[in-house]
């Protein structure tokens, strides 16, 4: 919309042009439109000609700012961000025009300073370009790995605008990623004070500048708090609050642990203690170097032949040039370095007897600017003599003394010792895996970490620190941390074993009928109740677990909302049934709760495309090629005129490997199946693409090549 003189001053003053710059409206007015043609480096020079003759005029310094930026000019946008800002100190376009450009150039936590600064003199209307400031900052702070100071950012935004899409969808990416643990993603309340606190008044007005996003100020309030009144948990629990909106990470893990050692519910105690180690780059203190090895090989072809003897290393199969060096020649083999032998074809696979995998070894040969090499990627630290030791016993002489190794990256050793980093034999069946899955997890939690030494124990291990009341805490903390780490990559795993064993409070089961749900921390959720919740109650714990991807909680509370009778016709009934299925993932199960979905569909007269691409991607993962054919034909003759299904389906078989982005095969066998004269293909058509809507008329069926289908 053109604006004229009742527009607001794009300057930030507050002001409508009529009573600001009123004797400027006709060159912004010129401007306005060059700016909507495009018309970016006129503007420019139009700006710095009005410049010379007003340099002080807040519209034009926040033009050209504006345009600077859009054009890519950073250096120079600094600079007249920061020309703005000096000469209009209370501006807040002026200090959102430097969070803009300090974001872009330095981050999202440098950037915060400068935002904080827009905000508190924003009063209480904000520019437009203040709330593109926050988002600017919010997007920073997540590739930065701050998700407790850009969830925040993000939720004013919606709660400003509920119609932008751009905050929306960045909230709901970081509250459903499975990389950032519940701790961290659950959403804070700075809490009430006393009705009788002595403080409370002045407590209130600490917090008063948080209306409007100013935790900056109200963290300078409440630490003055503290030196008036003295340490109150409330204190020190808000303070980590906005240490974290700010992304101050060192403040925030201080503040939770001042907390922690107060005299509050030991479980508030033990998460403010694993939320502040989880904020360190090495939570439980165990990290172990993950080293490569290079050591020189005197005769490759008898060096093979030693090694394809020893039962404790085991060739790849594995494509070579995927791990050749740029311009170098791939490996000419590829090894995994295991603990023991492989058990013999149809025999028991348990704990003693699954080989776990040291690492990886590559073989080169020899090349004109180096001699041949053995080399060992991904030996952990404190497994580097043992694996010296079983290659000398192999190989002897065979190899010469290694190079220093070198460190390319680093290993908790708790994380490393729960993983199945096992040598599968190619006869396991899902039952015997999950077998061994089971008592793997068993063994290293209630016996192998037990007697592990961690950093966060002052060197004690966890069986020692346990006898001692001043780590209690910080065990407890530690176990939730481990709890974290099983969210991430599995469903949730019962920890109250460990605890039993460590003479440790375990965790039991939390009425949820009488709690306000979206307060309760997330690593709580899995633990609610659901025999005696409300239907809304219910549907409520349900939207939660779902949005904020509480894997410890999905398949069971989706089970109870898909079971509940007066659920039946619900849309949170299919939605539970959606959630089963993942949760079952590509098992008989699996498919089941799909026909069941589909069958939900077909009674409410409703497209089934959404079961049968979920079938799809499962029967994918079986391997079964005769039901793929059959699911593909089905929704290419059933479904492909719907919105959306044809592009669904390309991303699948893209992302599948079966096809390329045109709709071509990816390497069909000889033999495939073509387009003959009495398939439905078109005369004119491109044989083996697939019909998308910019490709061709929907009511032509094209066919493409399919495995199984030769």
């Amino acid at each position: 919309m053109a604006i004229d003189g009742y527009s607001p001053c794009p300057g930030g003053t507050g002001k409508k042009i009529k009573f600001c710059c009123s004797d400027l409206l006709s060159d912004l007015q010129k401007l306005d439109r060059m700016l909507e043609g495009e018309q970016y480096q006129a503007s420019l020079s139009h700006l710095d000609a009005l410049l010379e003759k007003t340099p002080d005029r807040a519209c034009l310094l926040a033009t050209r700012s504006l345009l600077l930026r859009v054009t890519d000019q950073w250096e120079a946008a600094q600079q007249a961000a920061d020309t703005f800002v000096n000469r209009h100190p209370e501006n807040p376009v002026a200090w959102a025009e430097v969070a803009i450009v300090v974001a872009h150039q330095e981050g999202g936590r440098a950037a915060m300073s400068a935002l904080q600064r827009a905000l508190a003199v924003s009063g209480e209307q904000f520019e437009q370009r203040v709330y593109f400031a926050m988002g600017e900052v919010a997007v920073a702070l997540a590739a930065e790995n701050e998700p407790m100071a850009a969830l925040p950012l993000l939720l004013i935004q919606r709660t400003l605008n509920p119609d932008d899409s751009e905050p929306a969808e960045l909230l709901m990416d970081l509250a459903a990623s499975p990389e950032i643990p519940l701790l961290v993603k659950s959403e804070r309340q700075l809490g009430e004070a006393p009705a009788d606190a002595p403080w409370k008044a002045k407590y209130d007005e600490a917090l008063e500048p948080t209306a409007w996003g100013g935790w900056s100020a109200a963290a300078e309030r409440i630490t003055a708090l503290l030196e008036q009144v003295g340490d109150h948990p409330l204190f020190w629990r808000v303070l980590a609050t906005l240490r974290a909106w700010l992304a101050d990470t060192d403040g925030c893990a201080e503040a939770l642990r001042k907390y922690a050692a107060m005299d509050v519910p030991i479980e508030d105690a033990a998460e403010a203690e694993a939320l502040a180690l989880l904020l360190g780059g090495d939570p439980l203190g165990d990290m172990t170097d993950v080293l490569s090895l290079t050591l020189p090989v005197k005769d490759v072809e008898q060096l093979q032949t030693v090694l394809a003897q020893s039962p404790q290393i085991s060739p790849v199969n594995v494509d070579p040039m995927s791990l050749a060096e740029p311009d170098q020649p791939p490996p000419k083999a590829v090894y995994l370095v295991c603990d023991r032998a492989a058990p013999q074809p149809g025999s028991e696979l348990t704990l003693e007897t699954a080989p776990r995998t040291f690492c990886q070894a590559l073989l080169f040969g020899r090349q004109t600017d180096r001699e041949a090499q053995l080399r060992l990627q991904g030996l952990r630290q404190w497994r580097l003599e043992e694996v010296r030791q079983l290659l000398s016993t192999v190989a002897g002489d065979l190899l010469g003394e290694p190079a220093e190794p070198e460190v390319i990256g680093n290993v908790s050793r708790t994380q490393d010792l729960l993983a199945m980093n096992f040598r599968i034999p190619p006869d396991a069946t899902l039952p015997q895996l999950r077998k061994l899955s089971e008592a793997h997890l068993e063994h290293a939690l209630l016996d192998e970490w037990l007697e592990l030494p961690l950093g966060l124990l002052d060197g004690k291990t966890p069986k020692e620190a346990a006898a001692l009341a001043e780590y209690r805490i910080r065990l407890m903390g530690a176990i939730l941390v481990v709890a974290s780490w099983f969210e991430s990559r599995w469903e949730g795993v019962d920890l109250n074993p460990l605890r039993e064993k460590l003479g440790l409070p375990t965790l039991g089961p939390i009425d949820g009928s009488q709690l306000h749900l979206p307060t309760l921390p997330l690593v709580r959720l899995a633990r609610v109740q659901t025999d005696n919740l409300s239907d809304e109650k219910l549907i409520e714990l349900f939207h939660l677990v779902v949005s904020y991807n509480v894997r410890s909680a999905l398949k069971t509370v989706s089970h109870v909302v898909f079971e509940r009778p007066s659920l039946a016709e619900t849309d949170a009934r299919r939605e539970a049934c959606v959630m089963m299925v993942r949760a079952e993932g590509p098992s008989d199960q699996g498919i089941e709760y799909i026909n069941m979905g589909r069958s939900m569909a077909t009674s409410r007269k409703q497209s089934c495309a959404l079961w049968d691409l979920m079938e799809l991607s499962h029967r994918f993962s079986r391997g079964e090629a005769e039901h793929i054919v059959r699911i593909i034909k089905h929704i290419q003759t059933q479904h492909i005129r719907e919105p959306g299904i044809a592009q669904a389906l390309m991303r699948f078989l893209v992302q599948a490997g079966m096809v390329r982005p045109d709709g071509t095969p990816v390497q069909p066998p000889v033999g495939a199946v073509a387009p003959d004269a009495g398939s439905p293909v078109a005369a004119d058509a491109e044989p083996g693409k697939l019909w998308t809507p910019d490709s061709q008329r929907p009511d032509q069926e094209q066919k493409i090549w399919l495995p199984g289908m030769d």
